[in-house]
Formats: C-alpha cells, structure tokens, sequence
C-alpha cells in the first residue's frame, strides 16, 4: 500500500525539482512561471509566455526581431521551419500557415490550409502543438524523466527492504521467545 505512494510522489518531486533546476541550468523555461524558451535552427528562438486564452502559442524571434507571432503549430525541416498561426481576433477556422528559411531568412505565408497545401505540402503535414515541441526540443527531458524512475524505483525497493527485513527480525525474535 505504501509503494505506489511513495514512488508517485518521489517521482513527481524529482521531476518538479528537476525541471526546474534543468530548465535554469540549460535556460529553456519549463512553463512553470508561464515562460517556455527553444532554440530553433541558425539562431532562430521560440518563446512563449502563457496568458489566460483558449489557443497556447508562441512567437519566433531571431536576435530580439518577431518573425512569427501566434505560432500555435510547428514543424522543423532542416533549416526549414512549417509552422501555423492563428490570430486570437479572429474566428476558429482562420489559420494561416508559413514556412520560414532560416538560412536565407525568407518567410512565406499562406493565407489558408488548401493555398498551403497546393503550394507547399511539407507547411501543413506533420506539425506537432508548440507545447508538446517544446517538451520534444529540450534535450534534458528525457533523462530527467530516466533518473527520476529510477532513483523512484530504488526507494521503493530500499522501503520493500527495510519492511520485509524488520518483519523477518520480529518474527525471528518471536519465535525464538516462543523456545
């Protein structure tokens, strides 16, 4: 009864103490103060600060200059970066798509999903939600969650051992007061 308990919480604490730590050390944000960070391809960064609205998105800047704004979709192709925005002002339904060279700086923008499709196919398949990108893009995730498995694994298995031990110690005892 103990042990999913105990390995639930660890685990939790580890992977909160941890990303934050990770996301100070390597600055990339961890959304936990609604401040999201990714370094993009030839200098290009994704930031995002969480406000309360119904789309999570992010903006694309390169040396302190917005690209894109509202990105709420984004794929990376080389030095190609797909992505979607979606103007908050306006109704659901009204993407725009973009595609963004980052060796040349060149920024091409479609007004609509079928003018991206025909255009450019690569700009509206296999684009992942800004936030699950982000989560992709720091390379510490990943080990954090390993080691926080394991050290959680390990301190089931120390409390599994210490409880087994003490009940053979007290049994033994018993029994040999029982003689």
């Amino acid at each position: 009864m103990l042990s999913p308990f105990v390995f639930v919480f660890s685990f939790y604490f580890i992977c909160l103490i941890g990303s934050s730590g990770c996301s100070s050390l390597f600055m990339t944000g961890c959304g936990m103060d609604g401040y999201w960070h990714a370094d993009l391809p030839n200098g290009y960064e994704m930031e995002s600060v969480e406000i309360d609205i119904d789309h999570f998105n992010g903006d694309i800047n390169k040396d302190g200059k917005r690209v894109a704004e509202w990105v709420t979709k984004i794929k990376i192709s080389g030095d190609t970066i797909y992505g979607e925005q979606y103007d908050v002002n306006e109704a659901p339904g009204s993407e725009y798509y973009f595609a963004l060279d980052t060796e040349t700086g060149e920024l091409t923008q479609y007004t609509s999903y079928e003018e991206a499709k025909q255009a450019c196919p690569a700009a509206v398949t296999g684009l992942t939600d800004v936030e699950s990108f982000y989560y992709h893009s720091w390379n510490w995730v990943l080990p954090l969650g390993i080691a926080a498995f394991v050290i959680s694994s390990g301190l089931v298995l120390l409390i599994w051992i210490v409880i087994v031990r003490n009940g053979s110690d007290n049994s033994i005892s018993m029994k040999g007061g029982r003689l």
